[in-house]
Protein backbone atom coordinates (compact mmCIF):
# COMPACT_ATOMS: atom_id res chain seq x y z
CA UNK A 1 0.00 0.00 0.00
CA UNK A 2 2.99 2.48 0.72
CA UNK A 3 4.54 1.63 -2.07
CA UNK A 4 1.55 2.49 -4.44
CA UNK A 5 1.33 5.78 -2.60
CA UNK A 6 5.06 6.66 -3.18
CA UNK A 7 4.47 6.06 -6.51
CA UNK A 8 1.32 7.85 -6.79
CA UNK A 9 2.73 10.67 -5.04
CA UNK A 10 5.83 11.02 -8.06
CA UNK A 11 3.62 10.86 -10.50
CA UNK A 12 2.08 13.67 -9.42
CA UNK A 13 5.11 15.12 -8.70
CA UNK A 14 6.28 14.84 -12.04
CA UNK A 15 3.01 16.12 -13.41
CA UNK A 16 3.29 19.10 -11.62
CA UNK A 17 6.67 19.79 -12.63
CA UNK A 18 6.01 19.42 -16.16
CA UNK A 19 3.31 21.78 -15.77
CA UNK A 20 5.58 24.33 -14.09
CA UNK A 21 8.17 23.60 -16.76
CA UNK A 22 5.69 24.72 -19.43
CA UNK A 23 4.15 27.78 -17.95
CA UNK A 24 7.37 28.79 -17.37
CA UNK A 25 7.83 28.59 -21.05
CA UNK A 26 5.07 29.96 -22.06
CA UNK A 27 5.79 32.68 -19.84
CA UNK A 28 9.35 33.47 -20.45
CA UNK A 29 9.59 32.18 -24.09
CA UNK A 30 6.15 33.01 -25.83
CA UNK A 31 5.41 35.99 -23.67
CA UNK A 32 6.01 38.90 -25.47
CA UNK A 33 4.57 37.15 -28.92
CA UNK A 34 1.53 36.46 -26.80
CA UNK A 35 1.16 39.49 -25.68
CA UNK A 36 1.68 41.30 -28.65
CA UNK A 37 -0.52 38.78 -30.51
CA UNK A 38 -3.42 40.07 -27.33
CA UNK A 39 -2.91 44.02 -28.20
CA UNK A 40 -3.66 43.30 -31.80
CA UNK A 41 -6.72 41.99 -31.27
CA UNK A 42 -7.29 44.90 -29.29
CA UNK A 43 -5.86 47.61 -31.34
CA UNK A 44 -4.84 48.85 -34.82
CA UNK A 45 -0.87 50.02 -34.79
CA UNK A 46 1.03 52.42 -37.27
CA UNK A 47 4.24 51.91 -36.29
CA UNK A 48 6.51 54.92 -35.84
CA UNK A 49 9.71 53.51 -37.68
CA UNK A 50 9.96 52.90 -41.19
CA UNK A 51 12.30 49.55 -40.11
CA UNK A 52 11.79 47.36 -37.79
CA UNK A 53 14.95 46.27 -37.47
CA UNK A 54 17.65 46.04 -34.67
CA UNK A 55 20.63 49.04 -34.93
CA UNK A 56 23.86 48.99 -36.24
CA UNK A 57 26.20 50.85 -33.79
CA UNK A 58 29.74 51.95 -33.77
CA UNK A 59 31.75 51.64 -30.92
CA UNK A 60 30.39 54.26 -28.70
CA UNK A 61 26.54 53.40 -29.24
CA UNK A 62 26.30 55.88 -32.54
CA UNK A 63 24.22 54.71 -35.13
CA UNK A 64 26.08 54.05 -38.37
CA UNK A 65 22.94 53.50 -40.59
CA UNK A 66 22.43 57.99 -40.23
CA UNK A 67 18.79 57.28 -38.39
CA UNK A 68 17.12 60.40 -38.23
CA UNK A 69 13.70 61.70 -36.65
CA UNK A 70 10.92 63.60 -38.05
CA UNK A 71 7.72 64.84 -37.42
CA UNK A 72 4.70 62.96 -38.88
CA UNK A 73 0.91 63.08 -38.87
CA UNK A 74 -0.36 59.61 -37.91
CA UNK A 75 -4.28 59.47 -39.44
CA UNK A 76 -7.19 56.94 -37.74
CA UNK A 77 -9.44 57.46 -40.33
CA UNK A 78 -12.30 56.19 -39.08
CA UNK A 79 -12.10 58.58 -36.05
CA UNK A 80 -12.04 61.49 -38.05
CA UNK A 81 -15.55 63.35 -37.86
CA UNK A 82 -14.51 66.03 -40.05
CA UNK A 83 -12.41 64.54 -43.06
CA UNK A 84 -13.39 67.03 -45.86
CA UNK A 85 -12.56 70.05 -43.65
CA UNK A 86 -9.55 68.45 -42.09
CA UNK A 87 -7.89 68.48 -45.96
CA UNK A 88 -8.95 71.81 -46.48
CA UNK A 89 -6.93 73.09 -43.55
CA UNK A 90 -4.00 71.24 -43.69
CA UNK A 91 -3.35 70.85 -47.77
CA UNK A 92 -1.57 74.40 -47.82
CA UNK A 93 0.40 73.33 -44.49
CA UNK A 94 1.75 70.55 -46.64
CA UNK A 95 2.02 71.93 -49.86
CA UNK A 96 -0.89 69.58 -51.41
CA UNK A 97 -3.95 70.02 -52.73
CA UNK A 98 -6.97 69.56 -50.80
CA UNK A 99 -8.83 66.67 -53.46
CA UNK A 100 -5.08 64.64 -52.50
CA UNK A 101 -4.99 64.90 -48.95
CA UNK A 102 -8.63 64.29 -48.54
CA UNK A 103 -7.83 60.76 -50.31
CA UNK A 104 -5.07 60.81 -48.03
CA UNK A 105 -7.19 60.83 -44.56
CA UNK A 106 -8.97 57.63 -46.12
CA UNK A 107 -8.06 53.92 -45.58
CA UNK A 108 -6.81 52.18 -43.02
CA UNK A 109 -4.51 53.82 -40.55
CA UNK A 110 -1.32 54.66 -41.50
CA UNK A 111 1.44 57.89 -41.55
CA UNK A 112 0.96 60.51 -43.89
CA UNK A 113 4.71 61.00 -46.13
CA UNK A 114 4.95 64.87 -44.90
CA UNK A 115 7.28 66.25 -42.53
CA UNK A 116 5.66 68.38 -40.21
CA UNK A 117 6.92 71.42 -38.06
CA UNK A 118 5.47 72.95 -35.00
CA UNK A 119 2.82 75.36 -36.64
CA UNK A 120 1.20 71.93 -38.30
CA UNK A 121 1.39 70.39 -34.69
CA UNK A 122 -0.67 73.09 -33.09
CA UNK A 123 -3.08 73.25 -36.01
CA UNK A 124 -4.08 69.65 -35.76
CA UNK A 125 -4.63 69.65 -32.32
CA UNK A 126 -6.75 72.72 -32.66
CA UNK A 127 -8.41 70.29 -35.05
CA UNK A 128 -9.25 68.53 -31.82
CA UNK A 129 -9.28 65.30 -34.62
CA UNK A 130 -8.94 62.09 -32.25
CA UNK A 131 -8.21 60.57 -35.46
CA UNK A 132 -5.40 62.85 -36.34
CA UNK A 133 -2.09 62.74 -34.13
CA UNK A 134 1.72 64.34 -34.40
CA UNK A 135 4.42 61.62 -33.38
CA UNK A 136 7.84 61.35 -34.16
CA UNK A 137 8.77 58.80 -36.53
CA UNK A 138 12.21 57.12 -36.46
CA UNK A 139 14.28 56.20 -40.01
CA UNK A 140 16.97 53.78 -40.25
CA UNK A 141 18.66 55.42 -43.02
CA UNK A 142 19.85 58.78 -43.36
CA UNK A 143 22.21 61.32 -45.44
CA UNK A 144 24.84 60.78 -42.37
CA UNK A 145 24.97 56.92 -43.32
CA UNK A 146 28.62 55.88 -42.35
CA UNK A 147 30.69 52.69 -43.58
CA UNK A 148 28.07 51.93 -46.16
CA UNK A 149 29.96 48.64 -47.82
CA UNK A 150 30.49 47.50 -44.40
CA UNK A 151 27.28 47.68 -43.22
CA UNK A 152 25.42 46.91 -45.97
CA UNK A 153 21.67 47.60 -47.43
CA UNK A 154 18.45 46.18 -47.25
CA UNK A 155 15.98 44.52 -50.05
CA UNK A 156 12.92 42.69 -50.88
CA UNK A 157 14.06 38.79 -50.12
CA UNK A 158 15.45 37.03 -53.56
CA UNK A 159 14.93 33.66 -52.94
CA UNK A 160 13.46 30.99 -50.82
CA UNK A 161 16.56 31.28 -48.25
CA UNK A 162 16.11 35.14 -47.60
CA UNK A 163 12.34 34.86 -47.84
CA UNK A 164 13.02 32.42 -44.63
CA UNK A 165 14.48 35.03 -42.98
CA UNK A 166 11.59 37.38 -43.28
CA UNK A 167 9.47 37.58 -39.70
CA UNK A 168 5.76 36.90 -39.53
CA UNK A 169 4.69 40.39 -39.20
CA UNK A 170 7.96 42.43 -40.44
CA UNK A 171 8.75 44.03 -43.29
CA UNK A 172 9.32 42.21 -46.27
CA UNK A 173 12.81 43.26 -46.20
CA UNK A 174 16.13 41.40 -45.64
CA UNK A 175 19.34 42.09 -45.43
CA UNK A 176 21.45 41.75 -49.27
CA UNK A 177 24.77 42.53 -48.41
CA UNK A 178 27.46 43.33 -45.55
CA UNK A 179 26.69 42.81 -42.00
CA UNK A 180 23.11 43.24 -42.52
CA UNK A 181 22.68 40.04 -44.89
CA UNK A 182 25.62 38.20 -42.45
CA UNK A 183 23.53 39.46 -39.17
CA UNK A 184 20.26 39.10 -40.50
CA UNK A 185 18.09 37.03 -38.07
CA UNK A 186 20.01 38.87 -35.22
CA UNK A 187 18.92 42.24 -36.27
CA UNK A 188 15.47 41.36 -37.61
CA UNK A 189 12.62 41.88 -35.74
CA UNK A 190 8.48 41.49 -35.39
CA UNK A 191 7.61 44.94 -34.06
CA UNK A 192 8.69 48.73 -34.11
CA UNK A 193 9.71 49.74 -30.43
CA UNK A 194 7.52 52.42 -30.76
CA UNK A 195 3.79 52.47 -32.21
CA UNK A 196 0.43 54.98 -32.73
CA UNK A 197 -2.37 52.74 -31.06
CA UNK A 198 -6.39 53.14 -31.84
CA UNK A 199 -7.90 50.70 -29.43
CA UNK A 200 -10.91 48.72 -30.58
CA UNK A 201 -13.74 46.41 -28.86
CA UNK A 202 -14.32 43.15 -29.51
CA UNK A 203 -16.20 43.41 -32.05
CA UNK A 204 -13.29 45.61 -33.91
CA UNK A 205 -15.22 49.06 -33.54
CA UNK A 206 -12.90 52.09 -32.29
CA UNK A 207 -13.41 53.29 -28.40
CA UNK A 208 -11.72 56.53 -29.32
CA UNK A 209 -8.82 56.14 -27.45
CA UNK A 210 -5.90 56.87 -28.95
CA UNK A 211 -2.35 56.61 -27.52
CA UNK A 212 1.16 56.30 -28.83
CA UNK A 213 3.11 53.11 -26.78
CA UNK A 214 6.69 52.76 -26.47
CA UNK A 215 7.22 49.05 -26.19
CA UNK A 216 10.49 46.37 -25.88
CA UNK A 217 7.95 43.46 -25.87
CA UNK A 218 9.81 41.60 -28.35
CA UNK A 219 13.13 40.08 -27.14
CA UNK A 220 13.77 39.04 -31.05
CA UNK A 221 15.38 42.60 -31.69
CA UNK A 222 18.95 43.18 -31.30
CA UNK A 223 22.03 45.63 -31.87
CA UNK A 224 25.41 45.02 -33.48
CA UNK A 225 28.24 46.80 -31.99
CA UNK A 226 31.11 47.13 -33.81
CA UNK A 227 34.51 48.25 -32.89
CA UNK A 228 34.29 51.08 -35.61
CA UNK A 229 34.43 54.66 -34.42
CA UNK A 230 31.88 56.98 -36.51
CA UNK A 231 34.27 60.10 -35.52
CA UNK A 232 37.24 58.60 -37.73
CA UNK A 233 34.95 56.92 -40.02
CA UNK A 234 33.64 60.38 -40.87
CA UNK A 235 36.99 61.86 -41.19
CA UNK A 236 38.44 59.21 -42.80
CA UNK A 237 35.35 59.76 -45.66
CA UNK A 238 35.26 63.27 -45.69
CA UNK A 239 38.89 63.12 -46.93
CA UNK A 240 38.22 60.34 -49.18
CA UNK A 241 35.66 62.51 -51.07
CA UNK A 242 38.03 65.22 -51.52
CA UNK A 243 41.03 63.48 -52.70
CA UNK A 244 40.39 59.48 -53.31
CA UNK A 245 37.15 59.01 -55.95
CA UNK A 246 38.40 55.37 -56.61
CA UNK A 247 40.17 53.03 -53.47
CA UNK A 248 40.08 51.80 -49.24
CA UNK A 249 41.00 53.15 -46.09
CA UNK A 250 41.19 50.83 -43.28
CA UNK A 251 42.03 52.17 -39.91
CA UNK A 252 43.42 50.09 -37.11
CA UNK A 253 44.19 50.38 -33.27
CA UNK A 254 47.67 49.43 -32.92
CA UNK A 255 47.53 48.36 -29.70
CA UNK A 256 44.80 45.98 -29.86
CA UNK A 257 43.69 45.19 -33.79
CA UNK A 258 40.02 46.76 -33.80
CA UNK A 259 39.02 48.59 -36.66
CA UNK A 260 38.35 52.40 -36.06
CA UNK A 261 37.18 52.89 -40.36
CA UNK A 262 37.17 51.23 -43.32
CA UNK A 263 35.92 52.95 -46.20
CA UNK A 264 35.62 51.93 -50.00
CA UNK A 265 35.02 54.48 -52.91
CA UNK A 266 33.18 55.08 -54.83
CA UNK A 267 30.22 54.10 -52.63
CA UNK A 268 26.70 54.49 -52.65
CA UNK A 269 23.71 55.59 -50.78
CA UNK A 270 21.48 52.82 -49.14
CA UNK A 271 18.24 54.58 -49.42
CA UNK A 272 18.89 54.69 -53.12
CA UNK A 273 19.83 51.35 -54.62
CA UNK A 274 17.86 51.65 -57.69
CA UNK A 275 19.25 54.94 -59.01
CA UNK A 276 22.63 52.55 -59.71
CA UNK A 277 20.66 49.41 -61.25
CA UNK A 278 21.29 50.24 -65.40
CA UNK A 279 23.40 53.15 -65.40
CA UNK A 280 26.30 51.39 -65.63
CA UNK A 281 27.73 52.30 -62.01
CA UNK A 282 26.46 49.18 -60.05
CA UNK A 283 29.55 47.22 -60.68
CA UNK A 284 31.88 49.91 -58.95
CA UNK A 285 29.89 51.60 -56.37
CA UNK A 286 29.13 47.92 -54.83
CA UNK A 287 33.06 46.75 -54.47
CA UNK A 288 34.20 46.92 -50.87
CA UNK A 289 37.26 47.76 -51.66
CA UNK A 290 38.30 47.88 -48.15
CA UNK A 291 37.91 43.77 -47.97
CA UNK A 292 37.80 42.64 -51.84
CA UNK A 293 40.79 40.68 -53.25
CA UNK A 294 43.06 42.64 -55.41
CA UNK A 295 47.23 41.75 -56.08
CA UNK A 296 49.14 43.87 -53.17
CA UNK A 297 51.34 45.73 -56.06
CA UNK A 298 53.36 47.96 -54.65
CA UNK A 299 52.43 47.33 -50.87
CA UNK A 300 54.22 44.15 -50.92
CA UNK A 301 57.22 44.63 -52.45
CA UNK A 302 58.41 46.23 -49.90
CA UNK A 303 58.48 42.77 -47.92
CA UNK A 304 60.08 41.37 -51.24
CA UNK A 305 62.64 43.52 -51.64
CA UNK A 306 63.61 43.31 -47.94
CA UNK A 307 63.88 40.12 -48.27
CA UNK A 308 65.78 40.24 -51.31
CA UNK A 309 68.47 42.75 -49.89
CA UNK A 310 68.72 40.45 -46.73
CA UNK A 311 69.63 37.19 -48.34
CA UNK A 312 72.15 39.02 -50.55
CA UNK A 313 70.68 38.00 -53.83
CA UNK A 314 70.66 41.92 -54.89
CA UNK A 315 72.28 45.06 -54.19
CA UNK A 316 70.96 48.33 -54.45
CA UNK A 317 73.21 48.56 -57.97
CA UNK A 318 71.85 45.37 -59.53
CA UNK A 319 70.24 46.06 -62.88
CA UNK A 320 66.89 44.61 -64.64
CA UNK A 321 64.92 44.45 -68.34
CA UNK A 322 61.79 45.90 -67.59
CA UNK A 323 59.63 45.11 -70.82
CA UNK A 324 56.21 46.61 -69.10
CA UNK A 325 53.16 44.79 -70.20
CA UNK A 326 54.91 42.58 -72.25
CA UNK A 327 56.50 41.28 -68.56
CA UNK A 328 55.38 37.38 -67.57
CA UNK A 329 54.26 36.45 -65.11
CA UNK A 330 53.59 39.52 -63.70
CA UNK A 331 52.96 42.57 -65.98
CA UNK A 332 54.10 46.14 -64.84
CA UNK A 333 51.93 48.90 -64.45
CA UNK A 334 53.68 50.75 -66.56
CA UNK A 335 52.91 49.67 -69.71
CA UNK A 336 55.91 50.68 -71.89
CA UNK A 337 58.71 49.62 -69.54
CA UNK A 338 61.70 51.14 -67.97
CA UNK A 339 63.67 49.13 -69.83
CA UNK A 340 67.04 48.70 -68.12
CA UNK A 341 66.70 50.04 -64.62
CA UNK A 342 69.06 49.38 -61.49
CA UNK A 343 66.66 47.93 -58.42
CA UNK A 344 67.00 51.38 -56.23
CA UNK A 345 64.88 52.63 -59.08
CA UNK A 346 62.98 49.97 -60.03
CA UNK A 347 61.43 49.98 -55.97
CA UNK A 348 61.55 53.62 -55.98
CA UNK A 349 58.94 53.13 -58.86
Amino acid sequence: MLRRETGVFYLLLLAFLALVARLAFIQLAMGPQLAAAALAEVSRAVPLEDITRGDILDRRLRPLTGSYQEQRIVVFPDLLAHPALDAAVLAPLVGKSPGLLAGQLAGPPHRLPYTVDLTVERVVSDLGERGLIVATVTFRNGPGALAVHLTGYLGPPQDRAEAAGVLPGGPDLVGLSGLEAYYNQVLADHAARRSAREYVDAQGRPTGIVEVDATDRDPARRNLVLTIDAGVQRTVEEIMDQYVPKGAVVVLDAATGDVLAAASRPTFDPRRLASYLGSGAAGNVFVDRATALFPPGSVFKVVVAAAALDEGLVTPDSTFYDRGAAATPIPDWYKPGFGLIDFAHAFAE
